[in-house]
C-alpha cells in the first residue's frame, strides 16, 4: 500500500463504491447514445417519427416498472418469502441494474420492431391504421407471445438458483416478457403507438419524409416479394 499513494483504502466495499462512480457515472451519457441511435434507426426503418418515440417511451415505462417491482420485492421484502421461499437481499446487486437494463431494452426493442414493422407493411398497403393494426398483429401476435412465455418460464425456472443475485435478475427480467406479451399481443402497444396518432403516426414530419422514405422495411419486404 505504501508503494501506491493513490490508494487509501482496499477491499470489496472500496471495490463496489468504485464501480458504482465508474458505471454509473457515465451511465446517463451512454443511455442519451443508445436512445439516439435507437431513434434514428427506427425512423429509418419505419419511416416514421412519432413510432419510435411512442416505442422507446413504452419501453422505458416497462423497464421502470421493473426496476420498481425489483425495489419492492428485494429491498424493501414484499412477497420475497411467498415468492420466492427467501428473505430480501435488503439491497440490490451493483451490476444488476445495468444488466437489467441492456437485455429489456434489446429484448422489447426487438419484438416491438418485428411487430410495428409489419403493421408499417399493412399500412403501406392499404392506407387504414386500424385495418394495418389488426393484419399485423394477427401475423405477429401469437409469435411474439409464444416467445415471450418461453422466455418468462426460463427465467422462472433461472429463479430457483439458490443464489440471491440470480434470483434478483431472473426476477427482474422475467416479468416484462410476459407483461409484454399480454399488452403487444393483444395488439394493445401498437394502438397505443398507432392508433392514437391516426395516419400521422405512419408519417414522418414533412421536412423528413424524403429522408425517411427510402430503406424502410415497408419497402424493402415489398420488394423483396415482388421479386
Amino acid at each position: 500500500m505504501a508503494d501506491l499513494p493513490a490508494t487509501q483504502v482496499g477491499g470489496s466495499a472500496a471495490e463496489d463504491v468504485d464501480f458504482v462512480d465508474v458505471v454509473y457515472g457515465s451511465a446517463p451519457a451512454v443511455v442519451a447514445v443508445i436512445v439516439i441511435i435507437t431513434l434514428v434507426l427506427l425512423a429509418r426503418a419505419l419511416r416514421s417519427v412519432v413510432l419510435p418515440v411512442k416505442a422507446l417511451l413504452l419501453n422505458v415505462l416497462s423497464i421502470g416498472s421493473a426496476y420498481g417491482i425489483t425495489v419492492l420485492i428485494w429491498q424493501h421484502g414484499w412477497l420475497t418469502e411467498t415468492i420466492f421461499g427467501s428473505g430480501p437481499s435488503g439491497a440490490i446487486t451493483t451490476w444488476a441494474p445495468i444488466a437489467v437494463f441492456a437485455f429489456l431494452f434489446g429484448l422489447s426493442m426487438d419484438y416491438e420492431l418485428f411487430i410495428l414493422s409489419r403493421i408499417r407493411e399493412e399500412y403501406d398497403r392499404n392506407g387504414s391504421t386500424d385495418q394495418a393494426v389488426v393484419n399485423g398483429i394477427s401475423y405477429t401476435g401469437r409469435l411474439v407471445t409464444s416467445a415471450a412465455l418461453i422466455l418468462f418460464l426460463a427465467f422462472v425456472a433461472l429463479s430457483t438458483v439458490p443464489e440471491i443475485e440470480v434470483k434478483l435478475v431472473a426476477a427482474a427480467v422475467g416479468r416484462p416478457p410476459a407483461a409484454g406479451a399480454a399488452v403487444t399481443g393483444r395488439g394493445g402497444a401498437p394502438h397505443i403507438g398507432q392508433g392514437g396518432a391516426g395516419a400521422r403516426a405512419g408519417r414522418g414530419p414533412a421536412g423528413c419524409r424524403g429522408v425517411l422514405a427510402g430503406g424502410g422495411v415497408g419497402a424493402a419486404w415489398s420488394d423483396h416479394r415482388a421479386r
